[in-house]
């Protein structure tokens, strides 16, 4: 001011000097992605030595009849197994980067990377145990919704489609589904939309 200069640079505009106050940049990447491995957090592991691991499942049992005081002939029955296979899946994820992009990022691009691959198999998972059809496109895996019996699955009545029209009639009837397995804890799963 006293040498009756006034505002000569400026950062409003770039080529006066702007161009050397650049915008901060944050040095965190900020994700705003949905929630996964909900599958994997509450399905059963099994241990495997191998690519295979085979156990038998009871599929019927034996039947009781009444008989008489004294009985003449009892009718036979026998229990029913069947063999079930567990086949491992490899699930993997790629991504490149150059070593100067890892060298002079912003931020740490390899967890970065990480974060994202553990993001899509979390995902991957959840959709192949949930919704899996046995096609290619789940790994040939058979998810919860295709592997229930038939006439195990409940229609809500009509109209009531959405969480604000559900009525308790519509969730015990749902409830009156589950068979009564053993040491079975059920768990609901409902997805937002």
């Amino acid at each position: 001011q006293s040498l009756g200069v006034q505002a000569a640079m400026s950062e409003g505009s770039n080529v006066d000097g702007g161009y050397l106050v650049p915008v901060e940049l944050s040095q965190t990447i900020i994700r705003q992605v949905e929630e996964y491995g909900v599958f994997g957090a509450n399905a059963r592991r099994v241990a495997m030595a191998s690519d295979r691991f085979q156990f038998t499942a009871r599929t019927s049992g034996v039947t009781a009849y009444f008989v008489g005081e004294v009985p003449s002939s009892l009718t036979e029955s026998s229990p029913q197994v069947n063999l079930r296979e567990l086949s491992a899946k490899r699930l993997s994820v790629l991504t490149k980067f150059s070593r100067d992009v890892g060298e002079d990022a912003f931020t740490d691009i390899a967890a970065w990377a990480a974060q994202e691959a553990a993001l899509a198999i979390a995902t991957k998972q959840d959709a192949c145990g949930f919704i899996g059809d046995g096609s290619n496109t789940y790994g040939g895996i058979v998810g919860l919704k295709a592997s229930l019996a038939d006439g195990s699955e409940y229609t809500a009545a009509t109209g009531n489609t959405a969480f604000g029209t559900l009525d308790l009639a519509d969730f015990e009837g749902m409830v009156a589904k589950l068979p009564r397995f053993a040491g079975i804890m059920p768990k609901w799963y409902i997805s937002r939309q």
